[in-house]
């Protein structure tokens, strides 16, 4: 998924970045949630894992005990 543009690390509002749980992902753009799920869907595949997707518009979050990202 990181190589098609998404993301497993979020930030917050005060700039710190944290990862989100193992499989989750986040991204930026003007796709529809149908296009994102074709996406996945593909990136899913070349795991030759078992995997499920579920995509949903995101307009405001809120979260605790994710792991932060280490400063660089």
């Amino acid at each position: 998924m990181e190589s098609t543009g998404f993301s497993r690390a979020v930030r917050s509002d005060d700039g710190t970045a944290v990862f989100l749980p193992t499989g989750q992902y986040v991204g930026n753009g003007e796709l529809t949630a149908r296009d994102v799920s074709q996406i996945a869907q593909g990136a899913a595949l070349k795991t030759k894992k078992g995997f499920s997707v579920f995509v949903t518009d995101l307009s405001s979050a809120a979260w605790f005990g994710l792991d932060p990202v280490p400063a660089q």
